[in-house]
């Protein structure tokens, strides 16, 4: 694909919709996206209408012009796969929460360490309601949040 981005290389690993319609339009602009799914799949492949299980239009609309890998991130070896893919690539893109990343072994730490990164994108939304001081992490709580903030 041609662009502005054209020959900039980007694994994302990101789930909902922030983080693959933000890919999407980097692909859009001719970067070669490389999305990295878990075993069980993205959870836009279930949101809205679809006419095939696990393929959602919201899904297929935010993954366009995108290679797709499967790995479970649980297991050491799928771990060391994906770290041979980030040394080829010039983003690493994810909008999971820093313990996930921790907990993965996946944290900015070891990142950083991937010279040939230029940059990485971290997208977590993190709220916090003020009168209980409770993190806010689930959908419905964004949505009230978001309600209660209009």
């Amino acid at each position: 694909m041609s662009g502005p981005l054209k020959g900039l290389k980007i694994i994302e690993l990101t789930s909902v919709v922030l983080g693959p319609w933000a890919a999407q339009i980097l692909a859009d602009m001719g970067a070669e996206v490389i999305k990295v799914e878990a075993p069980f799949g993205d959870s836009n492949r279930q949101l809205g209408a679809s006419r095939n299980p696990n393929m959602a239009a919201l899904y297929l609309s935010n993954n366009r012009n995108k290679r797709s890998l499967v790995l479970d991130l649980k297991q050491a070896s799928a771990r060391d796969a994906l770290l041979k893919i980030i040394k080829d690539c010039d983003v690493f893109l994810h909008n999971n929460r820093p313990q996930v990343m921790t907990k993965l072994n996946l944290n900015i730490t070891i990142s950083n360490q991937l010279m040939r990164i230029l940059f990485i994108a971290a997208l977590t939304v993190t709220a916090r309601m003020a009168h209980t001081e409770k993190r806010v992490h689930s959908m419905t709580q964004y949505k009230l949040l978001a309600e209660l903030l209009l």
